[in-house]
């Protein structure tokens, strides 16, 4: 475990000398005591009671540290338990009726029991027993998921190969460029995705993975006009696309980002140190958003009007990079997965992207006609993560594999 030396001191003297003082408080009868060395103790100890208190507060926040959030959060409990179970005790042997003032201590005392008792069972929980992720990314959680499982190779993408410049003799040359849905997010093993299932199928190939986790289709062209800068070779690319990708030509999200961020930036120091407090809070906060709950109406809304021109130009560009450096533009559509059903709302999109791709003469593969078959449950991270799981990208890879293998040989 790791934390500052004064948090360490401020909370053993916040222990030593608010029990001391709760000590001196129980020994004492409940009438203002009239002997000046009892109310001397019981002044003395409650006045160090309370700066120590105020010292441990302060040394929370100024020296910052989850492991000594973690050491606050187990020792509550423990103090609770003992609190409560001495003022019930004092009161049995007073043998005097239970006044309203006490009745009522004693049923806060129960409850900062039940409180502290939770915070520590869930932070335990949430931090040593909770390995994966959420949609954004932005909880704690998270981010220790990330840092787990990416792995980047020198080309700053997650994959466990590394890719030459060149294309490698007597291989065709594959290159997936896309987002979270492409890098594997939520996915542990980056051998389980489908691009990496892929290679395994066919060695034959050059499999690249060109994705970054929240990547659009700007990005896709930054990220293949850079490479092609640094003497990258094409050959078949794979646009891999994900509906929400035309999201950063939206305004409106952009406002509701800019706001989680600012959020997140202003929070109460506590909830950067606790892995419990910040889901909670991500849960609760960010969720509550303006935005938030119309973000995928807003993104049916993106692919109609002037919004859906920009992103149409913006693949129209894309196209023109692949064929300048003698590629040739493959396109694979995943659906919303958290959406599929009877009600699925994202039907026109996918209409309008496969009239789209037909129109230009580029091969294109919706992933929805095979998914829709299958409850969201099955096919998703987990409840708070609807990126696609080791099913899922089972299922695509298997679909686009064959799929391929149909068009590099024409």
């Amino acid at each position: 475990m790791s934390f500052h030396p004064i948090q360490l001191v401020a909370y053993l003297l916040a222990a030593v000398l608010g029990n001391l003082w709760l000590a001196t408080l129980l020994a004492v009868p409940l009438v203002r005591p009239r002997e000046a060395r009892t109310r001397a103790r019981l002044w003395g100890s409650g006045i160090a009671g309370v700066v120590a208190m105020w010292f441990a507060v302060f040394a929370m926040g100024q020296y910052r540290s989850e492991d000594g959030f973690l050491l606050l959060v187990l020792y509550l409990p423990v103090q609770a338990l003992v609190t409560t179970r001495q003022f019930f005790r004092y009161n049995r042997q007073r043998g005097r009726p239970v006044s309203w003032r006490r009745l009522l201590t004693g049923n806060l005392l129960v409850l900062g029991m039940l409180m502290t008792s939770g915070l520590a069972i869930g932070e335990v929980w949430f931090r040593f027993g909770r390995d994966t992720t959420d949609s954004i990314g932005y909880t704690k959680i998270a981010q220790r998921w990330l840092a787990r499982h990416y792995v980047l190779n020198s080309h700053g993408f997650r994959d466990n190969v590394e890719y030459a410049l060149p294309r490698v003799a007597g291989k065709r040359r594959i290159s997936f460029f896309g987002d979270s849905f492409t890098a594997g997010h939520g996915i542990d093993d980056v051998d389980q995705r489908f691009a990496n299932r892929i290679r395994r199928a066919r060695p034959e190939w050059d499999v690249h993975v060109a994705a970054r986790n929240g990547d659009d289709t700007g990005a896709a062209i930054r990220n293949l006009t850079l490479a092609m800068a640094n003497g990258y070779a094409v050959d078949q690319v794979v646009l891999v696309y994900c509906l929400n990708d035309i999201q950063d030509l939206a305004t409106g999200w952009q406002a509701t980002a800019d706001l989680a961020k600012q959020r997140a930036e202003t929070r109460w120091g506590a909830f950067g140190d606790s892995y419990f407090l910040d889901t909670l809070y991500y849960r609760v906060a960010i969720s509550s958003l303006p935005g938030i709950g119309d973000y995928f109406s807003s993104l049916r809304d993106a692919y109609r009007g002037p919004v859906w021109e920009q992103q149409q130009q913006r693949f129209l560009q894309f196209r023109e990079v692949v064929q300048k450096a003698g590629g040739t533009l493959r396109v694979v559509t995943w659906p919303f997965l958290h959406a599929l059903g009877e009600d699925y709302q994202h039907e026109e999109a996918h209409a309008q992207l496969g009239q789209f791709w037909r129109q230009q003469g580029i091969e294109h593969l919706d992933l929805l006609p095979l998914l829709r078959e299958y409850p969201s449950a099955k096919l998703t991270v987990n409840a708070f993560d609807a990126h696609p799981n080791e099913f899922a990208s089972e299922l695509a890879a298997v679909a686009i594999e064959r799929w391929l293998a149909g068009l590099v040989g024409k």
